[in-house]
Order: structure tokens, then sequence, then C-alpha cells
């Protein structure tokens, strides 16, 4: 896949992402002004995927020919002034995006550093770390440290996930509340999604949205673990010794984590998650059926939109190849039939519909080298345009109706390959022998 195949991809996710984000924010006041809560974080979620979804998809498909209808992605190539710019695009996206991962080994070596003190935590925590995964019923085992020097519960890693505390006396009640809340945060996926957020923030780093998103999985993320530890089973505390377990043990500044999920709070993110638990009512909560339904619609909208983000690009795409295009004329050589040594035949019966464009595969020529391509339509008068695709993407072609054939002498060493395209409206079977040089 090419670059600028790639690029296209990232822009189309874009595009659809944000589309899906606003949606998700405008449902998500409708739904927080009623005091429905539970199906936020659901939507949140799926906006998320739709920042990944068409890369996803396309890489499946293993290219873009089916989004593209009669242009290849590769037909940016064939446009000198397209390629020139994309290149220029590619590097400013590189340079941003290496700049975003280094910041990223940067931010993952400090935690490392303040994690370098921990130690496995007291066995009475261990047990009661031990106890509570099982009663959440949550397989993987997560081990316990204690960190000198850290300054507030914390929660990281998916894939080997560990809880850290701060190494300090801890009464049974605050160290239950702190390790389920620890816990939660793990069993709802909040750990997974900063991952997403950390992808996301690599890829689409020039994007208003990328130091948004984990912001706003975290806002729900904790939220979310506060519906639980107070609505959720019966406890031994109530909402008012919860949050004030929350403020004891809250760290007192920030430590910079992509994939980590800290018992963190400021005053005004505080004030307003004990709002919304005081003012919750379970009862008003909308039933699972009417959530399905609502991430069913959002899915739909956000299909749509991509469609739209898809087949709009395609336009644009088409409409720059066509105005940016170059066909270089040359003389007219037939083709004399003869073979001789040190020369490659390859023979391709294709069928083209109206407009459509096909490419050989790559193969490498030198300069002087000679490449002659016969063309030979099913019926007379089909229009075709053939031609030469340069290393540097420059397009040399020619075009012709009927039976025709070209050779072109190759000017630079590079992988080359060559094009034919049905320039009528009807669908045409070619034969096309290519003769080269085996050097």
């Amino acid at each position: 896949m090419r670059w600028t195949s790639m690029g296209i991809l990232i822009l189309i996710s874009s595009m659809v992402g944000s589309v899906s984000f606003g949606l998700w924010k405008f449902g998500s006041r409708i739904l927080e002004r009623q005091g429905r809560i539970r199906g936020i974080r659901a939507g949140l979620t799926v906006a998320l995927l739709f920042f990944v979804f068409p890369i996803l998809l396309c890489f499946r498909q293993g290219g873009l020919a089916g989004l593209y209808g009669e242009r290849s992605p590769l037909s940016f190539w064939k446009s000198p002034s397209l390629a020139l710019a994309a290149g220029f695009f590619f590097i400013l996206w590189a340079g941003g995006a290496l700049l975003a991962l280094a910041r990223y080994w940067r931010e993952k070596r400090m935690v490392r550093c303040l994690l370098g003190w921990r130690k496995p935590a007291e066995e009475e925590i261990r047990k009661m770390a031990e106890s509570l995964r099982k009663r959440l019923h949550i397989r993987r085992k997560i081990p316990v440290y204690t960190v000198r020097g850290l300054s507030g519960p914390w929660i990281a890693g998916v894939w080997r996930c560990r809880i850290f505390l701060p190494e300090k006396r801890y009464k049974e009640e605050e160290l239950q509340i702190i390790l389920e809340h620890e816990l939660w945060h793990y069993k709802q996926g909040d750990l997974l999604l900063k991952i997403v957020c950390t992808w996301i923030s690599w890829i689409q780093w020039f994007h208003p949205l990328a130091k948004r998103l984990p912001e706003e999985v975290d806002k729900w993320g904790e939220i979310h673990c506060d519906l639980q530890m107070c609505y959720g089973q019966k406890r031994s505390w109530n909402r008012k010794q919860y949050f004030q377990v929350v403020i004891d043990h809250a760290p007192e500044e920030e430590v910079v984590s992509s994939s980590g999920m800290r018992l963190k709070t400021g005053r005004e993110e505080l004030e307003e998650r004990m709002k919304k638990m005081k003012e919750y009512r379970p009862e008003k909560e909308l039933a699972r059926f009417t959530v399905f339904l609502f991430l069913l619609c959002f899915l739909c909208t956000g299909a749509v939109t991509c469609l739209a983000a898809t087949k709009g690009a395609t336009a644009l795409y088409n409409l720059a190849c066509e105005t940016s295009e170059k066909l270089v004329g040359e003389g007219h050589l037939t083709l004399s039939g003869k073979k001789r040594n040190g020369e490659i035949v390859e023979t391709y019966l294709w069928t083209l519909t109206g407009g459509q464009e096909k490419q050989t595969g790559t193969f490498y020529g030198s300069a002087g080298s000679q490449v002659a391509v016969l063309l030979s339509p099913d019926s007379e008068g089909g229009a075709t345009g053939f031609g030469l695709e340069e290393p540097d993407g420059a397009l040399r072609g020619v075009m012709g109706e009927g039976i025709c054939s070209y050779t072109f002498l190759i000017q630079k060493d590079g992988a080359h390959r060559v094009y034919v395209r049905n320039e009528g409206n009807s669908p045409l079977d070619l034969w096309i022998t290519i003769v080269r040089s085996a050097f």
C-alpha cells in the first residue's frame, strides 16, 4: 500500500471520528441533563472506534481499490505534482508522528523511573486485592505494589496490569475502596481505551481532538467507577465516605500515563462527580434494550458518515488526478515480434470497463533499456491509453484505437510498471503483450 493511500485513510478516519465525536457529545449532554449516564461511556467507546475503523477496514481489504472505483490509488503517483505534494505532506506527518512517539517514550521513561522504587505490597493488601478480584469476576491476576514517593493509587498496563499504591498505612475500609475502585477501571475496559487514545494521538497528532479524547475517557471512566462504588452492590460505606477516601488519597501532583488510570481529581471535577452521584436516580436509567437501540442508531450514523467521507474523498481524488495527470506523447514504433535473448515476454488478458485502469506488477528497468507494449482489443476502434510509470511517479504514455503498439525507452534506473486504461465507455477485452529487457 502506498503512503499516499495511507494518508487518505488517515484523513477519512479523522473526518468520520470528528463527526461521530460531535454526535456523541450532543447526545451525551441530553442524557446527562436527564440523569441517564450509564449509556454515555458506551457511546464514547463507539466514537473512539470510528477514529480507527476506516483504516482497519481498508487494511483488511488489502488496499483502497474497492473504495476508489475507476481510479486506482496508485494514480496519485502518475501525477508528478500530486506525488510531490504527497511526499511533502508525508514528511510533515511523519515528523509530527515521530515527535508524538518521542513524547510518549519520554513520559513512559519518567513513569518507569518513578516506579523503580516499587516492591510487592504487604500480604494483607495482596489478599484483599485477590478477594476483590474474584468477587468482581476478573480472571487475570493483578499484582499490587507499593511505591515510595507515589502521590496516589494507580492502575496501569493492559497485558501486564498492575496496581500501585503509595507506601503508607491504610485503614481496612479505605483500602477496600481504593483497590475496588482501581479494579473497576480494569473490568470496564478503561485501560484499553487509553491505549486506543494513545494510538490515535500518534497517527492523528494533527487532530484537535487527539488531546481531548483521553480527557473524556478519564472523566467518564471515573464517573462509571463512582456509579459502581456508590450504586452497585450493597456496600459497607455510603456515598460521603467513599468521596472522603477519594479526597484523602487523590494525588497532589499529576503523573502522566497514556495507559493508566489514577484515583485523581481536581476541585471542579470532584464537585461535578459528587453532584452527579447525589442527583443520580437508578430508576431513571434507560433500559438495556433502549441503550442498545441508541448505540445501533449511532453506529449506523457513523457508517453513513464513513461512506459519505469516502465518496467525497473519491470525487476529489479523481478530479485531482484528471487535472494534474500528464501524458507525454512520442513517435510510433511497430513491434517486430522477434524474441531475442535477454528479453522477457509477458502476456495479459484483461477486461476493462469504461474508464477503468489496471497496472502490471513493478519491475526493475535500467536507463537505456526498452519496454515494448502491444495492445489487441476484441473490438475495432476501441480507444485505449497505455504507458509507463517511472520511479519518480511521472507518467509517459500514448493513446490509440484498435491494435496498436509502442516501444518506450527507459530514462531512469528504478522500479517501473505498465498501465493500460480503457478510454471509452464500453467494456473491452484486451490482450496485452509486454517485451522488456531482462536486466
